[in-house]
């Protein structure tokens, strides 16, 4: 709702120097999204904000005894914050290590996406080659692999760091899942890291596009 509302007073201020609002207005519709709606509203997705909000928010108003102008004009500004925000992806995602480690991991193994959702540390073993420490990754039959599966070394240092910061929050045990070993929906987990994903994107400015997918990163990586 924040990133709403905010766009909401660029908007006005806008028509506002075009001449399609008066000044006046633009500048008692901020004061209202400053004053009442990011402190009630601001923390919430748009799609959170139903009935319940909507009731305690009123109460808040009466609490605070504005003129009645005002609190017409809340309600109306209110809705255009609500409205601008549909279909949006406003979701509001925590970017862990877990992406910063799968995203090489995926790279260096050539992994299937999918199977990070079942992988646990029991699957992987460390060894020895003449170009360092790779992994050797007997996975079961049960996930579609009927051979085991050797990395490129780079691999067998992002998954030491993984297992390490899993160790220091309490996991990393041998039947621990790989990526997100906290969430035991493991269809959830899967759709947890597809979200951070595309808010790391979004931080670096590009727009997630069907293509970037995390398939799409692994056969960019196997070419």
């Amino acid at each position: 709702f924040l990133i709403c509302a905010e766009g909401l007073i660029k908007e006005d201020q806008q028509k506002a120097e075009l001449g399609e609002i008066p000044k006046r207005y633009a500048e008692h519709q901020r004061d209202i999204i400053k004053d009442y709606l990011f402190q009630q509203f601001g923390s919430f997705d748009v799609s959170e904000i139903k009935y319940g909000l909507l009731d305690e928010f009123k109460n808040d108003l009466h609490r605070r005894q504005p003129s009645s102008n005002t609190i017409k004009l809340a309600f109306s500004t209110l809705g255009k914050g609500v409205k601008s925000g549909q279909g949006k992806l406003l979701r509001r995602v925590t970017v862990t290590k877990d992406l910063i480690y799968e995203i090489p991991f995926i790279v260096y193994t050539f992994i299937r996406p999918s199977d990070l959702k079942t992988m646990q540390h029991k699957h992987f073993e460390i060894r020895s080659g003449a170009r360092g420490d790779y992994l050797y990754m007997p996975i079961p039959e049960a996930m579609k692999h009927d051979k085991p599966i050797t990395s490129l070394p780079r691999a067998a240092y992002y998954y030491k760091k993984l297992r390490e910061h899993h160790r220091q929050i309490g996991y990393g045990l041998d039947e621990d899942f790989l990526f997100l070993p906290d969430v035991l929906n493991r269809d959830s987990a899967y759709d947890k890291i597809a979200y951070q994903r595309e808010a790391a994107l979004t931080l670096v400015k590009q727009k997630p596009e069907e293509a970037v997918t995390l398939h799409a990163l692994r056969h960019t990586a196997i070419m």
